[in-house]
């Protein structure tokens, strides 16, 4: 997992089509239009926009094939994480969605909650389990853009 100011994504050794991809970012803002835009490389952004959760809304999950960047356009939340693999799984892996759930509660009896606000990123590695969307103090509308980049780009 990483967690840092959108400005700083240069200090990290990432790949060339993952660093096009934190450039990116920097071409959106509160008013970018609301769907997916496919990039170089097969990376997906995808900008949403929803209200945030209560903690008991919340659903951690992980991914196995992709890396996800993650950053707010407009609003705040809190997102869960642990690097923790034992965690049980309550919703098996649906390989179609690229996704899998885990058990609430332990999450947020384990390590980080991380406040994620605009001019911020973070990037969740297939072995960060993490529970995202949850609300600061009460629920808010956020718009977020995700980044979808396939595991194999890290790898290569």
């Amino acid at each position: 997992m990483i967690y840092d100011k959108i400005v700083n994504y240069s200090r990290y050794n990432f790949p060339k089509l993952m660093e096009k991809a934190c450039a990116h970012l920097f071409t959106l803002n509160e008013h970018t239009a609301l769907g997916v835009t496919h990039l170089e490389g097969g990376i997906r952004a995808s900008v949403d926009e929803y209200t945030t959760k209560l903690f008991s809304e919340g659903k951690p999950e992980a991914h196995r094939r992709y890396i996800d960047i993650q950053a707010l356009l407009s609003g705040t939340e809190i997102i869960g994480w642990t690097p923790e693999n034992s965690m049980q799984v309550s919703e098996p892996y649906k390989p179609d969605q690229d996704i899998e759930f885990y058990h609430p509660e332990q999450i947020l009896k384990k390590d980080f909650l991380i406040p994620l606000q605009p001019g911020y990123f973070v990037v969740f590695f297939p072995w960060d389990i993490h529970m995202t969307q949850l609300c600061m103090e009460t629920p808010e509308h956020v718009k977020k853009v995700v980044y979808k980049i396939p595991l194999d780009i890290w790898e290569a």
